[in-house]
C-alpha cells in the first residue's frame, strides 16, 4: 500500500487572529477559475470546498491524482532572533480504516537551504486538527512554505486545509493582552477549564470569533471564576456578546471601560458578586439589546444614561441593592419587551413615562420601596402579559387604566397599602390567569365581573377588608386551582359551587369569622385534586366528616382555631400524601387513627379535649411516620369548682376524666406542689383557714411523656368565725345581681350591728375591705374584673356569706 505524507515547508510564527498574518489570502477564501489568488504555485488537484472550513467560508481540498497536489508560498523575510509561529488546520478522509496510521511530514527552512523535515502520526479520528511549530531565525533572510501531498495510496482520499497562518509572535495583541488581564484578574489559574496561555489564543474555551479573526463572544460560566473585570475588557473592540455568569464570583465594580465596547448587543453578569454602581457610561452601547446583571450586589441609582440605548430588548436588574428613584429616561427604550428591577432598594413613584414602553410584555417592580399610586399610564401598555407591583408601599385606589391591559395573564399587587375596591374594568382582562391583591387594605364587595373571568386559575385575596357575599357565579371559574379569601370581612353562606370546582389544588377561607361556614360538608369529596384546605379560624363546629379518603391528593388539612368535636375521622389514614394537618385548638376527643403517610412534616392537635389512652395507642406510630408531633399541651380536664366549708369540716378533691392505671398525679395548691398528694383523689381533713387556696391536679404518664393533662381549679373556701350563714337566714339583700358597677347592700336583721364587709376572688384572696356598713350602703365593684366572688358579712357574732357575680 502507498503512503500518503502531508508536507509542508514553512517559516512559521505564532498564530494570533489580530496580528498580521504574513501569508496572504492564508484563510484560502479567495480563488479565480479554481486557482488560489496570491499563492506562488499551485499544483495537482486542489479545488475550493465550501462545506468543510474552519475559517471563513471555504479551504483547499487536496484530491488524489497525477500529479500530487501542492501550493507555495515565498519570499517571505523572517528576522534573526524573533520567534514566529506557523498553524494551519487539516482535515483527512479516506476509505481506508488504516489510513489513519499514515503520517504528516513537514518541512521549513531559507530559500536557500534543504529546510528541516518534521513528522508526526495522522489522528485517526478524521476530524479536524491544528498543526502549530514555532521557529526563531538565526539570521534575516527569505523563507518560503509548501504544503503538499506525496507517496499516495491505493485509497482513495481526500485532504481538506485551511486556515494557514504565520506571525510574529513579537508583535503586540491587543485583543489577546485583553483575554490574559481578565484571566489573571479573575484567577484563572484555579479555572475548574483554565486557558493554556502559551497556546493560540483562539483555541480557549468560551469564546468565539467572527470572520476578521475578531473576539465576538465571550461565553464563560461554571469556571469558578474569583476576581474582578479589568479595564483592559475595552480592547476587545469587536465584542457583541459578553457572558460571564451562572455559578462565578465576580467581585469588585463593573468597569467604566466597558462603555467602550460599543458594538455589543448582549451584556450579562447574571449570578455574580458584583459591588459599586452600573457605570452611567453604559449608556454609549446603542447596540445593546441585553442587559442582565440580576442577582449581584450592585448599589447606587439606575444611571439616566440607560435611556440612550434605544436598541434594548430586556433589561433584568434584579436582586440586587440598587436604590434612588426609577430613572424617567426608562420611558425612551421604546422596543423593550421585559423590565425587571425586582429584589432591590428602589423608591420613590413609579414614573409615568413607563407607560411609553409599548413594546413591553412583562413588567417586575417587586419588591422595593415605591410609593405614592399606580400611574394610570401603565394602561397604556396594551401588549402588557405579566404586571408584578407586589410588595411595595404603593398606596390609593388601584387605577380603573388597568382594566385596558386585555393581554395580561398575571397582575400581582399583593402586599402594598391599596385602598379602595376592585375597579369593575378588571371583567376586561379576559386572559387573565393569575390574579393576586392580597396584604391590601382594599374593601367593598369582590364585583361580579371577577367571577366572569372564565381564564382564572389562581385568586389571591386574603387579608383585605372586603366585605359582602360570595357569588354563586364563581362556579364559573372552571379552571379555578387556587382561592384564597381568607382574612376578610366576608359573610354570608359560601355557595355551593365552590365545592364543585374540581380543579381546585388550593382552597384558603382563613380567618373569615363572618362566614357562615357552620361545618366542613361532605360534598368536600368533590375536590379530589385538592392540596390545601385551610379553614382555620372560621367558627366550624360540629365534626370533620369522614370522607378524607376521598382527597387522595391533600398535603395540607389547617382547621385550628374552631369549635371542632368528635373524633380525628379514620379516613385520615389513607391520605398518603399528607404533608402538614394543624387541628389544634378545638374540641376533639376520642382515639386517633393510624397514619400511614411517611410524608407528614408536622401534625399538631393542641388544646383540644384529648387524655392519654386517645394517644398512647399510636404513638409510636406517629413518631414512626411524623417528622414532628406536637400534642401538647391538651385543654384543661374536669370542671372548675368552688367549695366553701365551714372550719372543721372535710372534703375530698378528685380527677375524674382520666382514670387511666398508668397515670402519675400531683396535686397542688396556689401552684405549689403538696407533698404526698399523689393518688387521683385528695382528701382535706378538719379544715381551717390555712387550707383555704386554689388546688389543681398534674397528671402524667410516662407512655405519653410529652403530655402534662391539668385539672380546673378548685376553689375553696374556709369560714372560721363562730357561725356561718346565708344572706338569707338573716334576711340580708344584695342587688342588683348579677352587678356591673355598684351593689347596694339592705342589711336585714343585722342592721345596727357593727358590719365588716369583706369580698374574696375564688383564690380566696381580698379584693374588697369596708367596715362599719350601713344599711342601703352602695359598694364600687367597678373597678374589678368580671367573674364570681364570695362577699362576707362579718358581725361580731357570726359570718354571713353570699355569691357575687361581677359583669
Amino acid at each position: 500500500m502507498k503512503k500518503l505524507l502531508l508536507l509542508a515547508f514553512l517559516a512559521h510564527t505564532t498564530f494570533s487572529y489580530s496580528q498580521t498574518n504574513l501569508i496572504q489570502n492564508g484563510n484560502l477564501e479567495n480563488w479565480t477559475s479554481g486557482q488560489l489568488n496570491n499563492w506562488t504555485l499551485q499544483e495537482g488537484n486542489i479545488t475550493q470546498n465550501q462545506v468543510e472550513v474552519t475559517s471563513g467560508n471555504s479551504s483547499a481540498l487536496f484530491i488524489e491524482s497525477a500529479t500530487k497536489p501542492k501550493i507555495v508560498a515565498s519570499s517571505y523575510i523572517l528576522e534573526s532572533g524573533k520567534m514566529y509561529r506557523l498553524s494551519f488546520d487539516y482535515k483527512v478522509k479516506s476509505g481506508s480504516s488504516s489510513f489513519g496510521q499514515q503520517v504528516i511530514s513537514y518541512k521549513y527552512g531559507a530559500a536557500d537551504f534543504d529546510p528541516y523535515n518534521s513528522s508526526s502520526s495522522i489522528p485517526q479520528n478524521f476530524e479536524w486538527n491544528t498543526v502549530n511549530k514555532e521557529i526563531t531565525p538565526t539570521t534575516t533572510e527569505e523563507w518560503y512554505f509548501e504544503i503538499s501531498i506525496a507517496s499516495f495510496i491505493n485509497d482513495d482520499f481526500e485532504v481538506y486545509i485551511d486556515n494557514i497562518q504565520i506571525f510574529d509572535v513579537n508583535e503586540p495583541i491587543p485583543e489577546r493582552d485583553a483575554l490574559v488581564a481578565l484571566y489573571n484578574a479573575t484567577d484563572g489559574a484555579n479555572w475548574s477549564d483554565p486557558w493554556d496561555l502559551s497556546t493560540d489564543y483562539r483555541t480557549w474555551n468560551g469564546l468565539t470569533f467572527d470572520e476578521n479573526g475578531k473576539v465576538s463572544e465571550i461565553s464563560l460560566f461554571g469556571q469558578g471564576m474569583n476576581g474582578s473585570i479589568p479595564p483592559e475588557i475595552e480592547d476587545l473592540t469587536e465584542l457583541k456578546n459578553l457572558f460571564i455568569a451562572a455559578e462565578e464570583n465576580l467581585t469588585g465594580p463593573i468597569p467604566s471601560e466597558i462603555g467602550n465596547l460599543t458594538k455589543l448587543e448582549s451584556l450579562n453578569f447574571f449570578g455574580n458578586n458584583l459591588s459599586g454602581e452600573i457605570p452611567s457610561s453604559i449608556g454609549n452601547l446603542s447596540n445593546l439589546k441585553v442587559i442582565d446583571f440580576q442577582k449581584n450586589n450592585l448599589t447606587g441609582a439606575i444611571p439616566s444614561s440607560i435611556g440612550n440605548l434605544p436598541n434594548l430588548i430586556r433589561l433584568n436588574l434584579r436582586e440586587n441593592e440598587l436604590n434612588g428613584n426609577i430613572p424617567p429616561e426608562i420611558g425612551n427604550l421604546f422596543l423593550l419587551t421585559t423590565l425587571d428591577i425586582t429584589n432591590n432598594e428602589l423608591n420613590g413613584n413609579i414614573p409615568a413615562e413607563i407607560g411609553s414602553l409599548s413594546s413591553l410584555t412583562a413588567l417586575s417592580l417587586s419588591n422595593n420601596e415605591l410609593s405614592g399610586s399606580i400611574p394610570p399610564e401603565i394602561g397604556n401598555l396594551i401588549n402588557l402579559e405579566s404586571l408584578w407591583l407586589n410588595s411595595n408601599n404603593l398606596n390609593n385606589e388601584i387605577p380603573d387604566d388597568l382594566g385596558n391591559l386585555t393581554k395580561l395573564n398575571v397582575l400581582s399587587l399583593f402586599r402594598n397599602k391599596l385602598t379602595g375596591s376592585i375597579p369593575d374594568t378588571f371583567g376586561n382582562l379576559a386572559n387573565l390567569n393569575n390574579l393576586n391583591l392580597s396584604i391590601n387594605e382594599l374593601e367593598g364587595n369582590i364585583p361580579n365581573s371577577i367571577w366572569s373571568l372564565k381564564m382564572l386559575n389562581s385568586i389571591l385575596l386574603d387579608t383585605n377588608n372586603f366585605t359582602g357575599s360570595i357569588s354563586s357565579d364563581i362556579g364559573n371559574l372552571t379552571n379555578l386551582y387556587r382561592l384564597s379569601i381568607g382574612q376578610n370581612d366576608i359573610s354570608g353562606t359560601l355557595p355551593n359551587e365552590i365545592w364543585s370546582l374540581t380543579n381546585l389544588t388550593h382552597l384558603q377561607l382563613n380567618g373569615l369569622t363572618n362566614l357562615n361556614l357552620w361545618q366542613i360538608p361532605e360534598t368536600i369529596n368533590n375536590l379530589t385534586n385538592l392540596k390545601v384546605f385551610d379553614a382555620s379560624y372560621t367558627n366550624i363546629t360540629g365534626i370533620i366528616p369522614d370522607v378524607l379518603n376521598l382527597l387522595p391528593s391533600l398535603e395540607d388539612l389547617l382547621l385550628q382555631g374552631n369549635e371542632i368535636s368528635g373524633n380525628v375521622p379514620s379516613s385520615l389514614s389513607s391520605l398518603t400524601n399528607l404533608r402538614r394537618i394543624n387541628l389544634s385548638s378545638n374540641k376533639i376527643s376520642g382515639s386517633l387513627p393510624t397514619i400511614n403517610s411517611t410524608n407528614i412534616s408536622s401534625f399538631f392537635i393542641t388544646n383540644n379535649n384529648l387524655v392519654f389512652s386517645d394517644i398512647e395507642g399510636i404513638l409510636e406510630n406517629y413518631n414512626t411516620n411524623i417528622d414532628y408531633f406536637n400534642y401538647s399541651p391538651q385543654s384543661k380536664i374536669d370542671t372548675e369548682e368552688v367549695i366553701v366549708l365551714n372550719e372543721g369540716e372535710e372534703t375530698t378533691l378528685s380527677v375524674e376524666t382520666t382514670q387511666n392505671p398508668n397515670n402519675l398525679y400531683q396535686w397542688r395548691k396556689n401552684n405549689v406542689e403538696i407533698e404526698s398528694a399523689t393518688e387521683r383523689s385528695f382528701t382535706i381533713s378538719n379544715s381551717s383557714s390555712l387550707d383555704v387556696g386554689a388546688y389543681d391536679c398534674i397528671v402524667t404518664n410516662n407512655n405519653v411523656p410529652d403530655l402534662a393533662l391539668i385539672r380546673n381549679k378548685i376553689i375553696l373556701n374556709v369560714n372560721v368565725t363562730l357561725g356561718i350563714e346565708d344572706f338569707d337566714t338573716a334576711g340580708i339583700k344584695a342587688y342588683p345581681v348579677p352587678t356591673k358597677d355598684q351593689l347596694v347592700l339592705s342589711l336585714g336583721a343585722i342592721n345596727g350591728e357593727h358590719i365588716t364587709a369583706s369580698l374574696y376572688g375564688m383564690l380566696g384572696n381580698k379584693v374588697f375591705e369596708q367596715k362599719n356598713l350601713t344599711d342601703n350602703q352602695t359598694l364600687d365593684f367597678s373597678y374589678l374584673q368580671s367573674g364570681t366572688y364570695i362577699l362576707k358579712l362579718q358581725t361580731n357574732t357570726k359570718t354571713y356569706v353570699s355569691r357575687i357575680l361581677k359583669q
